[in-house]
């Protein structure tokens, strides 16, 4: 998608609906008697509102005509804070510019939804002159503010700044416990994703708040802490004596329960049973899990840690797995592998020591983790990414395979349980230029213009209108069938909508072959070998995906996932003790940012991709932190 494009269409709509407000001259006694179309506008039902499509715009800029001068201001503002709420940025920008004659209070609420509204398209330095403005008015919320400035800071690459001014919004929202937890978890969330050069420009400062952030930091990487993974005990050491070193800091809040039990004790698993499809029809994906994995325990083992084998394809797992804890005495289990296995081995079996299996079922055991690579966790993602970025009612294609109508109807459904509304969903099959047209809505232009025509003896020129309901397309289907529609889409006048997928459609990394892709949008992990800057506790991991293609330059490519899992499996099973000690500590994973849930499921943070002429690259205008904190900011508005 061309965001300028996108910006560039609403602001016309925009701009043409408000010359007419501002031309119009309704007598102060208009009622519904003197125009039958007259509809009060409400501001409580105002705030309520979601627009979805032009049409809902287009309606709420004639309503504003009734609207008299004493209450102008109040409604913009009002309609302003809607719209952002529904990420229509640019449409409440230009509200915000007709409003004059402003008390304290409507000053203060105008700069800061400009700050917000800039911030959010990435428009620093109108976003700096409203904060600007913002802190010069005494109605000013000190907390909304110090928010809104830290945000700006973490965009111009102020780090330092930055830790200071989120610090510093902490200590303001003392009296607001929600807010004042989201500020904590964004600010450790930065520190953990910090790249070298910012992690360096901290150390340089003497504020002693930063110096403990940098002090519990070092304790979860990797690269300064390698006993986090080979003696947990030691970095349990660690944890307590940050505590009595930093008994104010704010991230004492961080710390479980754990940390101050003195029985509590995790231990490092002596023996590790690994259970995977050895033989059989899954074992090229077992054999590239079990050389990651062994690379992985050989670059950081704990000493006289050993590893067991058992290949499910010989013995059904439950058999293995007593045999593993029962015979073999192993401490800890990762696999099995497929789910037919992990489903047969819960139902007939009890976890009775911690036990990473690598897939995904809807059982839960207290000593169960569970670490898949489904393609859900992209829904989830690609949801929230598109309903944050102002996308609320899309339109879905699919193919008529079982696995695209799969794809569509998680899509949906997580789409609606966040609050968006799909416009249509559409099976296409057969003829798929005329199946297009008919999604799009182009159809019924070209016929209206033949039509024209036909009574015509001259040429008529005309551009062919898509339907004005749809804000965006998501392609369910595989690589395939997603190189067929993507150009067509843009055939048929599409090229404004962005076109969102899942890594599906990623099947290759043959240049020529994803140029048919150019454009769309999806969630996966970046290949590591090609990743020149990245996250310094992601060192580890980024050097270990490094030398699995050194070693298989040919088919890394093909194997990187399954190399990815490898990689995440033994640093979940060395280093996953943490998550019981820290909140939101995150294990830099191949297959991406780790975290577990209440349910003991691994939960991959993925990154933002797009094509650009034919390659997969991370999308520049997607961060994590941008995003989260434009999350803050929206929840921040009253």
């Amino acid at each position: 998608m061309d965001p300028t494009m996108r910006r560039a269409m609403l602001l016309l709509s925009a701009m043409s609906a408000l010359l007419l407000l501002c031309s119009c001259k309704v007598s102060s006694n208009a009622t519904k008697t003197d125009n039958p179309n007259f509809e009060k506008l409400s501001l409580h039902a105002v705030e309520k509102q979601t627009f979805v499509s032009q049409e809902d715009l287009d309606t709420l800029f004639m309503q504003t005509r009734y609207v008299s001068q004493a209450d102008k201001n109040q409604l913009y503002l009002t309609i302003s804070r809607r719209l952002t709420k529904d990420s229509q940025y640019a449409l409440a920008k230009i509200l915000l510019d007709k409003i004059d004659q402003l008390s304290a209070d409507e000053y203060a609420e105008k700069h800061a939804l400009l700050a917000q509204q800039n911030l959010s398209m990435r428009q620093f330095t109108q976003a700096h002159q409203a904060l600007m403005h913002l802190q010069q008015t005494s109605a000013v919320d000190p907390i909304r503010y110090r928010m809104l400035l830290s945000w700006y800071l973490f965009e111009r690459g102020s780090f330092t700044s930055y830790m200071l001014s989120t610090t510093e919004a902490y200590r303001q929202a003392e009296q607001q416990p929600k807010t004042q937890r989201a500020i904590l978890a964004i600010t450790w969330r930065s520190l953990q994703l910090a790249h070298a050069a910012q992690i360096k420009q901290l150390a340089a400062h003497p504020d002693p708040t930063i110096q403990g952030w940098l002090a519990l930091r070092a304790i979860v990487d990797p690269t300064q802490n390698p006993k986090m993974i080979s003696s947990p005990q030691d970095t349990l050491l660690s944890l307590r004596q940050w505590r009595q070193s930093y008994v104010d800091h704010p991230a004492a809040a961080l710390l479980k329960a754990p940390v101050d039990d003195p029985s509590f004790a995790p231990t490092s698993a002596g023996r590790i049973g690994l259970m995977l499809p050895i033989t059989g029809k899954n074992q090229k994906a077992a054999q590239l899990i079990q050389k990651a994995l062994f690379a992985t325990y050989f670059e950081t083992r704990p000493q006289e840690q050993t590893l067991s084998i058992y290949d499910t394809s010989r013995k059904n797992a439950s058999h293995l797995y007593n045999d593993a804890v029962g015979r073999d005495k192993v401490d800890a289990i990762i696999g099995p592998l497929t789910k037919p296995e992990t489903e047969e081995l819960l139902s007939t079996q009890t976890i009775s020591v911690p036990t990473l299996v690598l897939n995904r079922t809807k059982t839960q055991r207290p000593q169960l983790t569970q670490y898949s690579l489904s393609a859900a966790q992209e829904t989830s993602q690609l949801t929230n990414d598109m309903l944050l970025g102002g996308y609320l009612h899309p339109l879905i294609i699919t193919d008529t395979s079982s696995q695209s109508q799969s794809i569509a109807d998680d899509f949906s459904d997580e789409f609606a349980r966040h609050g968006g509304v799909v416009a249509q969903s559409s099976a296409l099959s057969g003829d798929l230029n005329r199946a297009i047209a008919s999604a799009l809505g182009t159809d019924a232009s070209a016929a209206r213009h033949h039509y024209i025509q036909g009574k015509s003896s001259d040429h008529v020129q005309s551009t062919l209108n898509k339907r004005r309901d749809i804000d965006s397309i998501f392609v369910a289907g595989d690589a395939k069938h997603a190189r067929q529609l993507v150009p067509l889409l843009k055939y048929h006048y599409s090229g404004e909508l962005p076109i969102f997928t899942t890594s599906s459609v990623y099947s290759t990394d043959n240049r020529q072959k994803n140029k048919d892709l150019s454009n769309a949008i999806f969630f996966d992990t970046p290949l590591s070998h090609t990743q020149s800057i990245g996250p310094a506790a992601g060192a580890l991991t980024h050097s270990l995906m490094q030398k699995l293609h050194r070693e298989d330059p040919g088919h890394y490519f093909e194997h990187h996932r399954f190399y990815g899992l490898g990689v995440d499996a033994y640093l979940v099973m060395q280093t996953g003790y943490l998550w019981s000690l820290l909140d939101g500590y995150l294990i830099h994973g191949a297959n991406g940012i780790l975290t577990k849930d209440a349910d003991g499921a691994v939960q991959r943070e993925l990154t933002r991709m797009v094509f650009r002429d034919g390659v997969a690259t991370t999308d520049k205008r997607y961060g994590p932190i941008r995003e989260q904190w434009r999350s803050i900011a929206h929840q921040a508005i009253q």
